[in-house]
């Protein structure tokens, strides 16, 4: 019976050390496991943060587009107000031009026939 007691009293030791051994591996794997859920949920806050600053960031560039297409719409406009004003000008040195080409003609004349030259607001109409 001795022997059987030693048996029995070997195989529980041996039981014994792969109980603790098995817990202490449970342990190390509990605490890998915590680690491993404390590094995931860091990630998932980090992943969060990117995601806010993408949003934000795709909303001011939103609205750089519309501020981009809304100063291409006033260049435009402001450009079209350019081109008339230039022809308003173009107009306006055409019509000087002729004015004085009018005038630099009447002056000819006048200086070709001998009379002194004097402006339309001087000169006297002649009542027959």
């Amino acid at each position: 019976m001795e022997t059987v007691r030693g048996v029995y009293d070997e195989y529980a030791g041996l039981l014994s050390g792969v109980f603790s051994r098995l817990e202490a591996v449970s342990d190390a794997q509990k605490a890998q496991r915590e680690s491993y859920d404390r590094q995931l949920a860091d990630l998932r806050r980090q992943q969060q943060q990117w995601e806010q600053q993408r949003a934000a960031m795709e909303l001011e560039l939103d609205a750089m587009r519309n501020w981009a297409m809304e100063m291409r719409e006033a260049l435009g406009q402001q450009k079209r107000e350019a081109e008339l004003q230039q022809a308003r000008w173009v107009e306006e040195i055409g019509h000087m031009r002729a004015a004085l080409q009018q005038m630099a003609s009447r002056l000819s004349d006048q200086a070709d026939d001998g009379r002194p030259y004097r402006p339309a607001a001087t000169r006297r109409v002649q009542r027959p």
